[in-house]
């Protein structure tokens, strides 16, 4: 496991130098609620997994990202994502792991919410049925293609 945790001193410097005593006093500032709004309604509101996204997630500290110059260094993310990928068993992760994480998760989250959906449920009851109806796999090969498809479709669209 790495432990390079340079991105997050690095950071407090840059904020002091921006006027900040902190990261926590940056993320209760009027720039910061600034920042937070527009990649919010950049991303529609969204988490990567679907969900409503309710927080940002810094994937670089970097000057313009810090002073909202640029928000490609910042994604929304809900709560469940956001802490799974910011921590592990042993704490707090480094940031390139956490932002490793956050893609990870995002992507399992949402599978799993396709895998709950009534239509995603009946194309892979339809998979199986074609697979035990005894004939050879050959004659229902369009069909499975056809279903693995649209099972495909689902996950996307999520």
């Amino acid at each position: 496991m790495t432990t390079d945790m340079s991105a997050y001193p690095a950071r407090d410097r840059l904020l002091r130098l921006m006027g900040y005593e902190s990261y926590s006093q940056y993320l209760a500032s009027a720039l910061w609620r600034r920042i937070r709004e527009a990649a919010l309604a950049r991303d529609g509101g969204k988490c990567r997994c679907g969900s409503p996204a309710t927080q940002v997630h810094h994937k670089n500290y970097n000057l313009l990202t810090l002073q909202g110059e640029c928000l490609s260094g910042l994604v929304s993310v809900c709560g469940g994502c956001h802490y799974g990928a910011e921590f592990s068993k042993y704490g707090k992760t480094t940031l390139k792991r956490a932002n490793s994480r956050l893609k990870t998760i995002a992507k399992r989250r949402r599978k799993s919410k396709v895998a709950e959906s009534p239509e995603y449920r009946a194309a892979v009851a339809r998979k199986w049925r074609l697979l035990r109806g005894g004939r050879p796999r050959e004659e229902i090969a369009n069909e499975l293609k056809a279903v693995r498809s649209e099972i495909r479709r689902l996950i996307a669209e999520q």
